[in-house]
C-alpha cells in the first residue's frame, strides 16, 4: 500500500517446478516493470517420506528449494541489474549445516535408491541454495550493477504446510516441547522482509541471515572448489538454454 493509500499490488501465477511457468512469469513482470528492485525466492516445500520426482524427473524439494531459484534470478536478471541498487534474498534453513560432510556430488541429483527424506534431500537443498547465494554474490560484487545476495532464515514454523507433512511425534515435539524455539508466520517473515528493506549499504552481501541479525553459515558453502562443483552440477540437469551465463 502506497503512503496515500492507494494499493498497487499485482499477482501472478508462478510454478517454481515448472521452468515454463518461470519464463512466461517473468515475461508478465517485464511488461509490468521496468526494474526489480528485491527478488525474495520464498517458494520451498518438504521432500516427504518417499521419493517423489518433479516435472523433469528431478526430486522435488531438489527441483524446487535449489534448481527454481537458480533458473528464475536468471531470468530476472536483466530487471535486477536495470535497478540503481537491487537485492536477491533467497530463503535459507540452519537444517543446510546438517547436509551431509562433504557434499556428496556424485550422487546429485539424487534417486528413489539414494533418497534420504528431511535429513538428506531438504538440507541438502537448503546447503546448495546458501553456497550458490555465496557464489553469485561473489559474482555479482565484480560487475557493474549493484547487486546483493543474501541468505534470509525464517526459522521454525510449525503453522506452515510444510510442518503439516511431518509425523505426528514431529509436530508434536516442536509445537508443544520446543515452542520456545519456534515462529509465529508474522515472525518468520521478519528477517527476509529485514533483508528485503535494510538500507542497501548496510547489507552484508553473501550474508546469512537470521532473526535480524548476521549469523555464519556452514564454512564450506563459501569454498571455491564446492562453487565450481554446483556449477557442473548445475549445467548436468538444466537444460542448456537455462544455464546461467558466466557460472562461478
Amino acid at each position: 500500500r502506497r503512503k496515500d493509500g492507494e494499493e498497487k499490488i499485482k499477482t501472478m501465477k508462478l510454478d517454481m517446478g515448472d521452468y515454463n511457468s518461470i519464463g512466461s512469469f517473468t515475461d508478465d513482470v517485464s511488461k509490468v516493470f521496468q526494474k526489480v528492485d528485491v527478488l525474495i525466492n520464498n517458494a520451498g516445500l518438504h521432500p516427504g517420506n518417499k521419493f517423489a520426482a518433479g516435472k523433469y524427473g528431478w526430486e522435488r524439494s531438489f527441483q524446487v528449494n535449489f534448481l527454481g531459484p537458480v533458473v528464475l534470478i536468471e531470468k530476472m536478471m536483466p530487471l535486477l541489474q536495470a535497478a540503481p541498487e537491487a537485492r536477491i534474498v533467497n530463503l535459507g534453513s540452519l537444517s543446510h549445516i546438517d547436509a551431509p560432510k562433504p557434499i556428496e556430488f556424485s550422487k546429485l541429483p539424487r534417486n528413489a535408491d539414494s533418497f534420504g527424506g528431511y535429513d538428506i534431500d531438504y538440507c541438502e537443498a537448503k546447503w546448495l541454495l546458501s553456497a550458490y547465494t555465496q557464489a553469485l554474490n561473489d559474482k555479482l560484487s565484480k560487475g557493474n550493477a549493484k547487486i546483493k545476495a543474501v541468505c534470509a532464515d525464517p526459522g521454525i514454523s510449525p503453522n506452515s504446510a510444510m510442518w503439516d507433512e511431518q509425523p505426528a511425534p514431529m509436530r508434536f515435539m516442536v509445537r508443544v516441547c520446543c515452542v520456545c524455539l519456534t515462529h509465529t508466520t508474522e515472525q518468520a517473515a521478519g528477517t527476509p522482509v529485514f533483508a528485503a528493506v535494510s538500507p542497501y549499504e548496510n547489507l552484508v552481501g553473501g550474508g546469512y541471515y537470521t532473526n535480524g541479525c548476521l549469523h555464519p553459515p556452514r564454512a564450506d558453502t563459501k569454498d571455491a572448489e564446492n562453487w565450481t562443483n554446483i556449477s557442473a552440477l548445475i549445467k548436468k540437469v538444466l537444460p542448456q538454454d537455462l544455464v546461467p551465463k558466466d557460472l562461478f
